[in-house]
């Protein structure tokens, strides 16, 4: 999925997403220019917060 889509996910602002990724708290990868995070991703980094 992609930032905005992870945002809503996780109830965060696209912002915040993307601090997550730049401080390598949260994976992704740039695919035909857009930063993408798999699902299995999201879960995981609330998993270790929770």
């Amino acid at each position: 999925m992609n930032v905005p889509e992870a945002a809503e996910y996780l109830r965060l602002s696209p912002s915040t997403i993307r601090k997550m990724i730049a401080a390598d708290e949260l994976k992704s990868t740039m695919l035909r220019g857009q930063i993408r995070i798999l699902k299995e991703d999201l879960d995981a980094l609330f998993e270790a917060h929770d």
